[in-house]
């Protein structure tokens, strides 16, 4: 049959037609639409940290787990495949400030996650050192920096938030022993009462501790399911019956 002796579609069967193409076309964007929204909901993204309060004195009961407070800087570190970004705890992008951190977290066994813990830098004896890490900071010397993770908040598309701490940590091992990273380690968390833990902590220099409730869920902004306290210098004048150089332990 020629092309002019086609028959015609009657008029109200080509609306028909071009309805179910448009209801079609709909459904497709509405699928794709869905599948979007859904990606980005299970996109790792920058999430407020938790902020310990002070602590008038650390707690001794046996639902605290006990942390050594090290003297660095808060960043959280986000994957999403190969891709690694740097926060601050404010939500400042410092990956390229930290950039051997960054590949060692790109490295870890997991499609996306999100880390929470503190990046020092360290002395030649190991030790943390907030001077040494100011001056990287601004461009002065190249020392080893360290990211120490104490929780993780995401974990390939899963939300690891409302997990108690000890459910928390065991993932948080899952990911990082089986690859170990020079640049990255892990937290420990102690069992012991809170002014045992804080003077070993002056013994050995520390910074401090943070105390944390074993059974709590992670909880943006302050919370009271982590505290910390700090250790200080005292300094004695020479007429003094104690040595001049104490070390005390304060909240802070």
């Amino acid at each position: 049959m020629s092309p002019q002796a086609r028959p015609k579609w009657p008029r109200a069967r080509r609306r028909a037609a071009r309805s179910d193409d448009h209801a079609l076309t709909r459904r497709a964007r509405d699928a794709l639409r869905d599948m979007a929204s859904k990606a980005r909901r299970h996109q790792p993204a920058f999430i407020e940290p938790c902020l310990p309060p002070r602590a008038l004195k650390p707690p001794t009961g046996s639902e605290w787990l006990q942390e050594i407070k090290l003297d660095g800087w808060r960043v959280e570190a986000v994957k999403d495949g190969k891709r690694v970004r740097l926060f601050t705890r404010r939500g400042h992008d410092w990956t390229n400030r930290f950039g051997p951190v960054g590949k060692a977290v790109a490295a870890l066994p997991a499609e996306t996650l999100i880390l929470d813990g503190e990046l020092v830098a360290e002395d030649p004896h190991g030790r943390p050192d907030f001077g040494l890490l100011r001056r990287a900071l601004k461009g002065e010397g190249s020392p080893e920096l360290v990211y120490h993770a104490f929780d993780i908040l995401h974990l390939d598309g899963e939300d690891t938030r409302p997990l108690r701490l000890l459910e928390r940590k065991t993932r948080l091992v899952d990911v990082l022993e089986p690859a170990p990273q020079a640049n990255v380690r892990l937290v420990e968390s102690f069992a012991v009462a809170g002014p045992k833990l804080l003077g070993a902590a002056c013994h050995h220099g520390f910074e401090g501790i943070v105390s944390k409730r074993r059974d709590a869920p992670y909880r943006s902004g302050a919370s009271h399911d982590w505290l910390r306290s700090r250790v200080r210098r005292k300094w004695h004048s020479r007429s003094s019956a104690y040595p001049r150089n104490v070390i005390a332990w304060r909240s802070y």
